[in-house]
């Protein structure tokens, strides 16, 4: 099956629960969500803001320590292993304009709340 097929067959369904899923657990005090855009470049600003959220005192060489082990940016694209690529917004380039749109159509609500827009 095709991405475009994939997306189309689990976008307004499975996927779309999952977001709703999401979205009330998001809304629990206890819980804390990052968006993969908000994180990939600010890794240590990330890992500060979890450290942060469940009071953990960490040093700054060890937050750095940790954040180096991830901080991945590949030359190109590597299909065949985990981090193939890092950088956000890599679907305009995989999926057909009619998909994005259904996406945004069908999951408009959660984008919205989460802070994506259309476009």
């Amino acid at each position: 099956m095709g991405i475009d097929k994939f997306v189309l067959t689990y976008c307004g369904g499975f996927y779309q629960e999952i977001l709703q899923s999401y979205r009330e657990l998001a809304l629990s005090p206890s819980m804390k969500v990052f968006r993969y855009e908000d994180i990939v470049y600010e890794k240590k600003t990330w890992a500060e803001e979890i450290c942060s959220h469940y009071g953990w005192n960490v040093t700054n060489d060890q937050l750095e320590a940790a954040v180096a082990k991830v901080d991945v940016f590949p030359d190109e694209e590597r299909p065949d292993q985990h981090v193939r690529q890092v950088h956000p917004g890599n679907y305009k380039q995989k999926l057909r304009p009619e998909t994005i749109r259904y996406i945004e159509e069908t999951c408009a609500a959660e984008m919205e709340f989460f802070g994506y827009a259309p476009g």
